[in-house]
């Protein structure tokens, strides 16, 4: 007689499966299975996971000892030096700017741009002669394009609404060529934008310092260090800490220059700045000269006319207007002598008029002297 083959048993225990079978059918379930077949179940799977996981790591820790046996050729690298900043340390320029004042008698009071002669209306004309395409000859550091713009007729300071004008863009680049044009168009850079800005702000902001420029401005006003723009900035808070070491060696080299000592005690204290005294909007802009109208301007500075074609509208505006003039005065001349004709005509009659009058009136005399006589007769 052959034995039957057994059968193999489940890895999960039969009373738990009927548990499991009677739960996924929709039964209710209140008793756990006998001899606690589920806690076996759980016990031995967490074993096994235990087990598997240990030899995991036991392997990878064995990989990881393998990589770190050193051969006898190699050494250990040095670890590189952290470079430091030679700026790390240095004061604020601001700070610098200020004890260096008080040290020559110097006042360090700010004032606020905004409420200052600094800060005015713009020109019609300044805002016809701005454009992005102006500005983007500045950009493109196109110096002889950009010059033959604002030698056509152009304003020596072109702005837009804001206030903020060419000047501060070409001292935000720090372009001395660009502002050679502006001197030579009679550019005042005493000037603010509506968030109290000077070229000195935007000097001091330049990505590289562009001390040339700065010494042009001082040349306006030394005084613009001390206002502040609509955040209490002033012109050297503006200055990136990678330079703070050069505005420094710049201000230490020209303060005999800008700030000669003076005595605080013979001298007084020293005064607000000129353009503080007076109020905002109260200085404008004149035009050029040469000055194009303001239609003309604004097409020149977006580059949609040539300064060449400008200067040829220019002529013949004038040869029309000096015709026009011209035939005027011959019409004129003409009404006057026809004048002249009616008057002397005019003049004739009253002559015949007169004689005629003078005969009546010896007429009259006569009769009138014979009438008493014939008075008598009768």
């Amino acid at each position: 007689m052959s034995a039957q083959p057994q059968k193999k048993q489940s890895r999960i225990p039969v009373a738990l499966q009927a548990v499991f079978l009677a739960s996924n059918r929709g039964k209710e379930v209140h008793k756990p299975p006998p001899e606690k077949a589920a806690n076996k179940v759980f016990f031995r799977n967490w074993l096994f996971q235990k087990a598997s996981s240990s030899f995991s790591r036991g392997k990878k820790s064995q990989i990881i000892r393998t990589a770190d046996v050193k051969t006898p050729t190699e050494t250990k690298k040095r670890p590189a030096l952290r470079k430091t900043d030679s700026n790390d340390n240095l004061l604020n320029p601001q700070a610098y700017m200020d004890a260096m004042l008080r040290y020559r008698g110097y006042s360090t009071k700010r004032y606020p741009t905004l409420q200052s002669g600094y800060y005015n209306t713009p020109s019609s004309h300044q805002r016809a002669s701005y454009n992005i395409h102006l500005i983007g000859l500045i950009r493109r550091h196109d110096v002889e394009n950009f010059q033959e713009l604002m030698r056509a007729g152009l304003s020596s300071n072109p702005c837009n609404q804001y206030n903020e004008s060419v000047a501060h863009t070409v001292c935000r680049h720090g372009s001395k060529p660009m502002m050679d044009v502006l001197l030579e168009r009679g550019c005042d850079f005493r000037t603010a934008d509506d968030y109290g800005r000077t070229p000195l702000h935007d000097a001091c902001w330049a990505a590289e310092p562009a001390f040339p420029v700065v010494e042009e401005i001082l040349k306006f006003d030394v005084r613009m260090f001390h206002m502040i723009d609509a955040r209490g900035h002033c012109p050297l808070n503006y200055v990136r800490k990678e330079h703070y070491g050069d505005w420094i060696a710049f201000l230490e080299k020209n303060q005999d220059k800008y700030w000669p000592k003076r005595s605080v005690a013979k001298d007084g204290e020293q005064g607000p700045p000129e353009l503080v005294k007076i109020g905002p909007h109260t200085r404008f802009v004149e035009n050029p000269k040469d000055a194009l109208p303001d239609d003309m301007a604004g097409m020149v500075a977006a580059g949609k006319l040539s300064p060449q074609e400008a200067r040829m509208l220019l002529e013949d505006n004038d040869k029309t207007a000096d015709m026009s003039e011209a035939d005027f005065s011959d019409d004129d001349s003409d009404d006057s002598d026809d004048d002249d004709d009616d008057d002397s005509e005019y003049d004739s009659e009253d002559d015949d008029w007169s004689e005629e009058d003078e005969e009546l009136g010896e007429e009259l005399k006569d009769i009138l002297g014979s009438l008493p006589k014939m008075a008598l007769a009768n």
